[in-house]
């Protein structure tokens, strides 16, 4: 029996503040978790070369093959936590500007996307950091 979905969802769900997502679980736990499987799921392409380990899954379950260790956890919650990070940087709804100023409105729209394209490119230098720390362990084995 592998590592859970559930376990690494848990994990990526620690730094995530989405109230779309939170309002999901409160009310409805089920489709909560087939949202963040699917972040999940994209997720695992962007670690699997760097792993160690199989990431093969069994999706009827929501189950990894083998069992991973806190730090394969850790990066493929980070890795699901930036799928979602994504997701909502390319929400176009979410660019829209609340105040009805025009030129505010357009000197806002693109400061946001500037920091969120920002964002989104700190955390994934900080996960491939990870993700190079966490091969450094093993560099014995490669040769």
């Amino acid at each position: 029996m592998g590592t859970s979905f559930e376990t690494v969802i848990d994990s990526a769900v620690i730094t995530i503040r989405d109230y779309k997502l939170d309002k999901l679980f409160k009310e409805d736990e089920e489709s909560f978790i087939e949202v963040m499987t699917a972040y999940l799921v994209r997720a695992i392409p962007k670690f699997a070369p760097s792993c160690n380990k199989s990431l093969d899954y069994n999706i009827g379950t929501k189950e990894f093959v083998e069992d991973l260790d806190i730090c394969e956890v850790d990066i493929l919650a980070d890795w699901t936590g930036y799928m979602w990070a994504l997701d909502v940087h390319q929400d176009v709804l979410e660019l829209k500007a609340s105040l009805n100023n025009s030129d505010f409105k357009k000197l806002e729209a693109p400061a946001m996307l500037k920091a969120r394209t920002a964002y989104l490119e700190y955390i994934r230098r900080k996960i491939k950091t990870d993700t190079n720390n966490y091969m450094f362990q093993f560099v014995d084995s490669y040769f």
